[in-house]
């Protein structure tokens, strides 16, 4: 008598539950104030604690981002930065595990059983955000990200002599406020959740590049370099969200850099926690799941702690290349 196979749910939960296993999880992201680069930071002992396994007690920016290839495109100091593209990603569905280490990989919501569970909202978790201050936001955030790069000795253009470049009108770009819906499908986690639906809104007079995180149309990109004098283009998104009712800014962010030498990108590889609780509630409802009613005033108070270092340190790991880099997971 020939046996029948397993249902295929059972085999898929099967499947899933050896990759979660083999992948394991992120470490826990880690508050502002006791991640070893805060403001206690030089009263608080050896830095050391604050880093597993030591990854980060030398150098955070190795810590929070892994760069690509070498330093090919990178900015020294005393060059003309043009930003092409500068886009703030709002994670506002995500799957999110019961514990502080979230797995590296998803999936069992696809699952009959799991499918079950996450219609009805468990371990979902849904931020809303006021729809003026997620339009408002990109521009505090380009201010941060221009003043560190002025920082490190990089003169930045002014956007207007950048989107003025003939090139840039040719650029393939996605609508504001827009969210792609394979983002649904994807099975990747991080270390704050699963996101399932990130809306981009670019800062003001810039625009999305389609496909802005991944190399994008490069040729373009240089044409906007020969017609501005720039010396290197560059393209950051950052994913900002919500975890425990606190502001972040998030693993999956990536800064791009172009010159006519060649290209590199440095991407997010541990999420940065605000202090204090942004949110004025996180009710918990049927199908929606935990939903977070974010409190602009405190969220902005929240990203103007946080994003300056983190921003900091993405453009010192893209300086440093990839024989520095070591993922922070």
């Amino acid at each position: 008598m020939t046996k029948n196979p397993p249902p295929f749910f059972f085999v898929f939960l099967c499947a899933v539950a050896s990759a979660l296993l083999l992948a394991g999880c992120h470490a826990a992201p880690e508050k502002y104030r006791v991640s070893g680069i805060g403001p206690d930071a030089a009263s608080s002992g050896d830095p050391a604690v604050f880093w597993e396994a030591g990854t980060a007690s030398a150098d955070p920016a190795v810590y929070y981002w892994e760069a690509g290839t070498a330093s090919a495109g990178f900015p020294a100091s005393g060059k003309k930065a043009a930003i092409v593209d500068f886009t703030v990603e709002y994670v506002t569905t995500e799957l999110e595990g019961p514990g502080d280490k979230q797995p590296k990989l998803g999936g069992v919501e696809f699952s009959t059983y799991g499918f079950v569970l996450t219609l009805f909202g468990v371990g979902k978790k849904q931020v809303v955000y006021d729809d003026k201050f997620k339009e408002e936001l990109p521009a505090r955030m380009y201010a941060i990200f221009t003043k560190e790069l002025s920082s490190r000795g990089v003169e930045v253009l002014p956007v207007e002599t950048v989107t003025a470049a003939a090139a840039y009108a040719r650029l393939r770009t996605v609508k504001p406020g827009s969210a792609s819906a394979a983002q649904f499908f994807n099975i990747k986690g991080s270390d704050t959740g699963n996101p399932k639906r990130i809306e981009v809104h670019p800062a003001p007079g810039l625009v999305t590049i389609k496909n802005g995180a991944s190399k994008g149309d490069l040729s373009l990109e240089r044409e906007i370099l020969a017609e501005t004098g720039a010396d290197v283009a560059v393209r950051a998104h950052f994913r900002v969200g919500v975890w425990r009712g606190a502001a972040t800014v998030e693993h999956g962010s990536r800064i791009d850099f172009v010159s006519a030498a060649g290209s590199s990108t440095v991407t997010a590889v541990k999420s940065l926690i605000s202090d204090d609780s942004c949110c004025d509630s996180d009710a918990v409802k049927v199908f929606r799941g935990r939903v977070y009613q974010v409190n602009s005033e405190k969220y902005l108070a929240g990203i103007n702690e946080i994003a300056p270092p983190f921003a900091g340190m993405g453009l010192d790991a893209a300086s440093r290349g990839r024989e520095t880099s070591k993922k922070g997971s």
